[in-house]
């Protein structure tokens, strides 16, 4: 991203004209079907690691089940990805796991195939990162916007990059630790579980994004 560009810069002193751009991309061939507000489910998806806001986000879900009865929260998560044992992740993070596992409305997952996460979601509604950790690009982001899944989270490292807000999402300023973090994001959730225009505009200028500039073979020219 050009966030993490401008950290080597400053933080490095990596000179500019060193440093080019990729970005990241997705596989669209994943991505190919679209399902409209009333064709999906009442489902929040978190597809991150843990430690980056499954706690907080944990933490959320019971306000806004009660505003929305029928919402459910998908957890996508676990360190398996970057090759942690079954073992060691539950060591580190098994109360986190054990909090999603108990709680009502909650179904955990774990960490699945990107194919299998596509499939999700595209029968989801919003994609819920309430990071407290700088992201340097965010594929999980990327890979929500490709399937239309709109997505709320922290005005925070490179997700300024991925997220127009208002337009394709929207960013939340501050710490997700905090209440009145926490307030502004929840009332962005339930806003867009409710209001399907807005839902609308949002998830097709976020797949058309997506789609349109950040597939492998875009990048790759």
């Amino acid at each position: 991203s050009k966030w993490q560009a401008g950290s080597f810069i400053e933080h490095l002193k990596f000179p500019e004209n060193k440093l080019f751009v990729t970005k990241n991309g997705i596989n669209p061939d994943l991505f190919q079907s679209y399902k409209d507000f009333f064709t999906r489910k009442m489902k929040i998806v978190y597809s991150s690691t843990p430690f980056r806001g499954l706690k907080e986000m944990l933490e959320y879900f019971p306000l806004i089940k009660a505003e929305i009865k029928e919402a459910e929260l998908d957890v996508f998560s676990g360190m398996q990805i970057y090759g942690v044992s079954r073992e060691e992740d539950k060591k580190l993070y098994g109360d986190i796991y054990d909090l999603a596992l108990k709680q009502a409305g909650v179904n955990f997952y774990g960490p699945v195939s990107q194919k299998e996460l596509a499939e999700h979601l595209s029968e989801s509604l919003v994609l819920a990162y309430p990071n407290k950790f700088a992201e340097t690009f965010c594929i999980s982001v990327l890979e929500a916007q490709a399937a239309g899944t709109v997505p709320v989270t922290s005005n925070l490292g490179a997700l300024p990059e991925r997220v127009e807000n208002t337009a394709d999402g929207f960013l939340i300023d501050g710490d997700s630790r905090l209440r009145d973090y926490r307030d502004k994001f929840i009332e962005k959730i339930i806003f867009l579980l409710k209001d399907r225009q807005k839902w609308s505009e949002m998830s097709l200028k976020s797949r058309s994004k997506a789609l349109g500039s950040y597939s492998y073979d875009q990048l790759a020219l």
